[in-house]
């Protein structure tokens, strides 16, 4: 391929006004005067054409001054590239100085100018795409690096297409280049903080992985130790009743039989026998209940609140007369549960109340409920003594007094033993409470099913 003149190169296609068939003719023309016509005719006729060709090339000359003010001020570079080994450039915008630092004029005069700067790992990639562009005739789209003259990496987007002459002839590639190195940045970026938060997620899934196992075998172990120490608290308790209620019945016995008759002190000593023992009595039942309180022995079945509370005042009927206690109710729900648990709950909660009421006032509680979303919340309310804020989680826990025995009776353990039924049906037992303004001791149950796990 010959080289192409650089003015030739930038003239469009057709000017204004006048077709490529008759400027062709017009050039014909001009080349027979040239060559030494001669003649009236021919001498009138070079006047004309001269003038036309002053015209045409006036005309040429603006379109081509229009054509490259548009170029020259494109946000990208153009370029028409030969495509005979050894030819030159045909044509660079003069962007390429701003993007790689290599003026125009030493781009279009060194013809591998473009392919050395043509990043090493992209030479290959860049011979493959540009074979099939050639060989299908579909346009050339792709992306690759150059090499700035100050040792930058710059990404180009670049789209050409070769121009053929009538026959198919390859004659030229022309097309456009656009810079998207800081596009290729914000994507690396964009990678590496996927790829990061990837690998954050992965050695968090981890973490919970192992967490959830560790979860799992501890949750496992504390299940069957509690398993076991419920069931060695229901044999403890059940085997120490017999001699116990043996050393009872005798210390009983020996108190009527000899009291009065040795010292006083023989009196006092027996007297602390056999309070001792019944306290350890009490102490056995209620570790028994708090055992049982924890298993799953029976199915849960819909239980009537009402009859539940019913039955537990039925069990109190001596403690609230003695008492002069006035309890009232709500109509009360049927929930799923375990009715012998369930009375337990209430009755002890009612025992409570009346228990620790006031001097000079007659004891009154009340038993309320309410539906809150997908759970009934129950209240037992009174107006006792109450309790002190710090001391309203501790009260819950197993042995825990808040007053000594010659107060109140009690072994510190029915309160746990609310908490455990509560939390084995599925809810959640509190209390709200200011001394001397009586206490509200608030559970939860759910309103459609149970938890029967332990």
């Amino acid at each position: 391929m010959s080289r192409v003149p650089a003015k030739a190169r930038l003239e469009p296609p057709e000017s204004d006004g006048l077709s490529a068939e008759a400027a062709v003719s017009l050039l014909r023309d001009l080349a027979s005067t040239a060559a030494g016509g001669t003649g009236p005719a021919t001498t009138a006729r070079s006047y004309s054409l001269a003038a036309t060709s002053v015209h045409v090339e006036t005309k040429l000359r603006l379109a081509e001054a229009r054509y490259r003010t548009l170029v020259e001020q494109m946000p990208a570079i153009t370029f028409m590239a030969a495509l005979t080994e050894g030819i030159n450039e045909l044509y660079v915008s003069p962007q390429i100085e701003a993007l790689l630092g290599f003026s125009q004029k030493e781009w279009l005069e060194n013809p591998i100018l473009w392919y050395t700067q043509l990043h090493p790992d992209d030479r290959e990639r860049w011979h493959i795409e540009f074979a099939r562009t050639c060989a299908t005739g579909e346009h050339f789209r792709s992306e690759y690096r150059f090499l700035a003259r100050d040792g930058r990496v710059v990404w180009i987007h670049g789209e050409a297409q070769v121009v053929r002459d009538a026959a198919g002839q390859p004659l030229f590639l022309q097309g456009i280049a656009f810079d998207i190195t800081e596009k290729k940045r914000a994507e690396e970026m964009l990678y590496r903080l996927n790829a990061e938060l990837e690998r954050r997620v992965q050695e968090r899934t981890a973490e919970l992985e192992r967490a959830n196992l560790a979860l799992a075998s501890q949750a496992q172990e504390l299940a069957q130790s509690n398993a076991e120490l419920e069931q060695f608290a229901y044999i403890a308790s059940h085997d120490l009743q017999e001699p116990l209620r043996m050393i009872s019945s005798f210390t009983q016995l020996l108190a009527k039989r000899y009291r009065g008759r040795l010292d006083t002190d023989a009196d006092e000593f027996i007297g602390f026998v056999v309070d001792g023992a019944g306290r350890m009595q009490q102490l056995i039942h209620d570790l028994l209940a708090y055992s049982r309180a924890g298993r799953n022995d029976k199915q849960a079945t819909r239980t009537d609140c009402a009859a539940v509370y019913a039955a537990a005042c039925a069990n109190l009927r001596q403690t609230i007369e003695e008492a002069g206690a006035i309890l009232t109710a709500d109509p009360l729900p049927t929930v799923l549960a375990d009715e012998t648990q369930l009375r337990q709950l209430f009755q002890n909660l009612l025992a409570n109340a009346i228990k620790f009421r006031q001097d000079g006032q007659v004891p009154r509680v009340h038993v309320g409920v309410q539906r809150q979303g997908g759970e009934w919340l129950f209240y037992v309310r009174d107006n006792g003594i109450g309790i002190e804020p710090q001391y309203a989680e501790r009260i819950f826990l197993v042995f825990q007094r808040l007053h000594g025995r010659r107060e109140y009776s009690g072994t510190g353990i029915g309160l746990a033993i609310c908490k455990k039924v509560v939390e084995r049906h599925g809810g959640r037992i509190w209390v709200e409470s200011e001394p001397g303004h009586g206490s509200s001791f608030y559970f939860t149950l759910p309103a459609e099913a149970m938890r029967t796990d332990g």
